[in-house]
């Protein structure tokens, strides 16, 4: 294969990707061979294409209450992980890190788990499942406080923190993207977040080292 006649080129320095023309595949050439920085770029297709179809791809746990789909997100060192760890066997956590969001062809949403690529064989929780999905009932905005508590939050709020999140797990390949690239993507994934925060219910959620903070989102959910 020669000539960008043939294929659309994108270098992201560790990962090299050929679009090809006329078709849905796409060529993957690896640079780098260190697993923990290269791996998260290997999916950039997957979360090109979920952007362009009302997808997102956001930095979040996945939790499994009930057979529905719970988002936990904050940014980096907040306790996402921490939360999962504590939580009881009621719950299932399917990933701690970074989660694929697709919208159905009904409008809903589901959320795919994603691999800790920090953390690949999976020492702190269950290896993610990727091959599954979750339909999303709830987004929850993880904060650390003295007490435990969830509260709903208003949907323009939410669509600012929704907005970050997504932007919080480009950050391994955005700035290697063309300023217009840059531009485009940041149009997308504000429209789509506002369209995911329109749709899911999003809450506040405060919780404490040792308590018992997944009492309060069944509350809120039930």
């Amino acid at each position: 294969m020669s000539g960008s006649s043939k294929s659309k080129i994108k270098d992201l320095n560790d990962c090299k990707f050929f679009f090809l023309d006329g078709t849905q595949e796409v060529l993957c050439q690896v640079l780098n061979q260190k697993l923990k920085k290269t791996s998260s770029c290997f999916l950039y297709p997957v979360f090109r294409e979920a952007h362009q179809k009302n997808g997102l791809h956001t930095h979040g746990a996945l939790v499994e209450f009930n057979n529905q789909g719970f988002i936990i997100t904050a940014k980096g060192g907040t306790g996402k992980t921490t939360c999962c760890q504590h939580l009881p066997s009621s719950w299932q956590v399917h990933c701690d890190d970074e989660i694929l969001i697709t919208e159905t062809k009904s409008g809903a949403y589901h959320g795919h788990p994603l691999p800790t690529w920090s953390n690949p064989l999976g020492e702190k929780i269950p290896k993610s499942k990727i091959n599954t999905s979750l339909p999303i009932a709830g987004i929850f905005f993880l904060e650390q406080a003295d007490t435990d508590s969830c509260t709903p939050m208003e949907v323009d709020y939410a669509i600012g923190l929704v907005y970050k999140a997504a932007l919080q797990a480009l950050v391994i390949y955005y700035k290697k993207l063309s300023k217009e690239e840059q531009d485009n993507t940041k149009d997308r994934l504000l429209r789509n977040s506002i369209a995911f925060a329109r749709s899911v219910p999003a809450y506040k959620l405060q919780a404490t080292i040792n308590g018992k903070f997944w009492k309060k989102i069944e509350t809120v959910i039930n």
